[in-house]
């Protein structure tokens, strides 16, 4: 009777712990799937949505930085695709006979601004493929200039 029990025991602990590994393993696969989804949804695109940030206009490329709010940009930069009114709103900065001897003021401008476009997911996109993503523009909500010249070091020439 003694050995009946002690195997009955025996058998109790085995289900008991292989429950406990089911249980583990299962959750350790709905945190994989979550981190999964979580990546997915980061890695996509997004259609007709509002940017904020900095446009970085450096003939011939256009940078944006999304977040930013000065000069002093930093992170990871969006290939800006303009449309064909974003000049309309954010033009390149004129030209005037004083000006001819900075060419980089009149290659080179920044913006602060509030647009609605699309993003792509994440690739290799503009220039040399050194950018993740991709922003599409579809209108300028709102721009204003940034005089970055005479900011300190670290900023928009």
């Amino acid at each position: 009777m003694a050995l009946m029990t002690e195997n009955n025991q025996l058998a109790t602990s085995e289900a008991a712990q292989s429950g406990r590994r089911k249980s583990e393993i299962m959750s350790v696969l709905v945190l994989c799937a979550l981190v999964l989804a979580a990546a997915v949804n980061i890695a996509r695109g997004k259609n007709n949505q509002t940017f904020e940030g900095v446009v970085v206009m450096d003939y011939p490329s256009y940078r944006f930085y999304p977040d930013q709010k000065d000069c002093h940009v930093k992170g990871t930069a969006y290939w800006l695709v303009p449309n064909d009114r974003f000049e309309d709103v954010v033009p390149m900065p004129t030209s005037s006979d004083s000006d001819l001897a900075h060419l980089d003021r009149l290659l080179c401008a920044a913006w602060k601004a509030k647009l609605r476009g699309n993003l792509s997911s994440i690739g290799r996109y503009g220039f040399e493929g050194k950018y993740w993503r991709e922003l599409e523009v579809l209108y300028v909500i709102d721009a204003t200039r940034l005089d970055c010249k005479d900011e300190n070091a670290g900023g928009i020439p």
